[in-house]
């Protein structure tokens, strides 16, 4: 069923609660839980997890020779029931699990919970470690000195996870293969093949943009995409401020490199589906619908460090938003989720 999240798919394990937080203004945005506060929370505590199980602090993962190792994310899927249903004060708690796949690549899945029953969202991540050499775009994979130690319940086959993330990297470093949807779905939603309804630019800014060791942090990527989408849908002439009126529920981030300070990024709208609620009163948003986008973001020289696949729900002026969208030849409508 579209929009709903099953906590059980992929278990392998119960994942055992182990943060509490009372939600605050750090926590929240715009009315909601923040999609990027989220991020960097769970980031953390897949960071610690990861720690933890190997018995180092974080500074101190290195290889076989002595090369401090970071862990960079290959994929990061959130769904949720609603950003919206998180408010400030309220109550939540995180748990979550580790697992991994052969010395590399590490894996969690984690919940957030909030004291009403549609205040939930659920966060998978994939990490490999990396060593780097002379600059942001020269990462090259390794294995962590201390993996013997390493705990974690291990995959004996790739996972649906990393599979499906190869899958799609492989898709979009040869574009002579035929555009079509990369089999992506999202509370139950796919993604229409790929075109390009829109290009532009963002300069990577190191006061926001950048981690405490230099590197594009994984967090800022979905922010570049939104600041770029914001853009375009002004430059449609959309009446109101898209980002007062979407908000995300889902989204799935393939990550493929990295880039310095000050680079420039491209941004390509390769894909964007709205689909209109039958009742527009329904679901506690004043009435509205669903979009879906999929974004590409690139180097300078178009090669693509990451896509993102996301769900937004349209709250308020759905329909006129629509209207906006099919005058300027963008997008398409489909039925009610």
């Amino acid at each position: 069923m579209r929009g709903a999240i099953d906590l059980r798919e992929g278990a392998e394990e119960a994942p055992a609660p182990w943060a509490s937080y009372s939600l605050g203004m750090p926590q929240l945005l715009i009315g909601g839980l923040s999609e990027r506060w989220l991020f960097k929370e769970c980031g953390a505590q897949h960071w610690r997890m990861l720690c933890e199980d190997l018995g180092v602090v974080s500074s101190a993962v290195v290889d076989g020779e002595g090369e401090r190792l970071y862990s960079t994310f290959l994929r990061v899927r959130f769904e949720s029931s609603g950003l919206l249903a998180f408010a400030e004060n309220d109550h939540v708690t995180l748990e979550g699990a580790l697992s991994r796949f052969r010395d590399k690549r590490f894996f969690s899945s984690q919940t957030l919970r909030g004291p009403r029953e549609q205040a939930v969202a659920r966060v998978d991540m994939a990490t490999v470690f990396v060593s780097r050499s002379s600059n942001n775009k020269s990462l090259s994979r390794a294995t962590p000195e201390a993996i013997a130690r390493s705990r974690a319940l291990e995959y004996r086959v790739t996972p649906p996870f990393s599979a499906g993330y190869r899958k799609l990297k492989v898709a979009a470093f040869e574009p002579s293969q035929p555009s079509a949807a990369p089999g992506v779905t999202l509370l139950g939603y796919s993604f229409p093949a790929p075109g390009e309804l829109a290009r532009l630019d963002y300069a990577v800014c190191p006061y926001t943009d950048l981690n405490g060791v230099g590197l594009l942090y994984f967090a800022s990527y979905p922010r570049i995409s939104d600041i770029c989408e914001r853009r375009f849908m002004t430059s449609l002439g959309v009446d109101a401020d898209w980002a007062l009126v979407s908000t995300p529920v889902a989204r799935d981030v393939f990550y493929y490199g990295n880039v310095d300070s000050g680079d420039l990024v491209h941004y390509r709208l390769r894909s964007l589906s709205v689909a209109l609620d039958a009742d527009r009163n329904t679901s506690g948003y004043g009435g509205g619908g669903v979009v879906r986008l999929w974004s590409t973001l690139t180097r300078a020289d178009d090669s693509p460090i990451a896509d993102l696949f996301t769900v937004k729900r349209i709250h308020g002026q759905a329909e006129r938003i629509y209207e906006r969208l099919a005058a300027a030849g963008v997008g398409g409508q489909e039925g009610a989720p």
